[in-house]
């Protein structure tokens, strides 16, 4: 008798398992598998569970299901995207960027960043990366990057206003957050350690928008670099609206 109610049970978990995914999929969400940070859950990492789009690039084909590759230098596979631009070659970039609008909820969009772009060059040719909100809706929301150039890491508005900078710690600022400011009127750029703590690096006041594209690229520009490095991003995570639960985000 116990071993037929273990058996029902067991019956109805994996019921409500395939129900839940046919509803994912009813409703055009993209749920991926949570990865880990050092051992600790990427759900309990952003703080909001679950997410519209989680992506811990175990796949092999670039930002499937929710993004459009931009860029010929970057790979995915192995819990990690990697964007390699090719040496002396400017122009040479990789990345993604969301299919469509998503919801810019109050948790906002996370990378995971573990190394970026060899940080030199000049005016004739160097390295970028960025990772940014773009064609929100409504028109003329406000919009904000992070970017990284000279070692520094920059929140950047409208017009390549810098909003405000800090020296870049990859160990410090390893996961990178675009989220709206309801105190502020606009959108915050944060880093941060490990996804509890942050540290604000600029924000930018206006409309916050209800949507946005979504866009992470790396590359060179110019000549280009004769060793440009390797850019690694391990995850990608776009919040839900309404999903300010956690009480350890500001």
């Amino acid at each position: 008798m116990r071993a037929g109610r273990r058996y029902a049970r067991a019956v109805r978990f994996c019921v409500a398992l395939a129900l839940l995914a046919g509803c994912d999929s009813l409703w055009g969400i993209t749920r991926l598998l949570p990865s880990t940070d050092g051992g600790t859950p990427i759900d309990a990492v952003v703080g909001c569970q679950p997410q519209i789009i989680h992506d811990d690039f175990t796949g092999t084909q670039l930002c499937d299901h929710w993004g459009t590759p931009s860029g010929l230098e970057a790979t995915e596979g192995g819990g990690m995207l990697a964007i390699a631009p090719l040496p002396n070659t400017g122009g040479s970039q990789g990345g993604c960027f969301a299919a469509a609008p998503v919801a810019f909820g109050d948790d906002g969009v996370f990378i995971k960043v573990v190394s970026v772009v060899t940080q030199s060059g000049d005016a004739n040719g160097g390295s970028y990366m960025f990772f940014k909100i773009d064609t929100p809706a409504p028109a003329g929301a406000a919009t904000i990057q992070l970017s990284i150039g000279s070692n520094k890491l920059s929140a950047v508005g409208p017009g390549n206003t810098i909003a405000g900078s800090a020296a870049y710690d990859p160990a410090q600022m390893k996961w990178w957050r675009l989220r709206p400011d309801h105190g502020l009127g606009g959108v915050t750029a944060d880093a941060s350690p490990d996804g509890v703590t942050w540290q604000t690096i600029g924000s930018v006041p206006g409309t916050i928008p209800t949507s946005v594209i979504v866009e992470f690229t790396a590359g060179t520009y110019g000549v280009g670099l004769p060793i440009p490095g390797k850019t690694i991003i391990e995850d990608f995570n776009v919040c839900p609206s309404a999903s300010r639960s956690d009480p350890r985000e500001p």
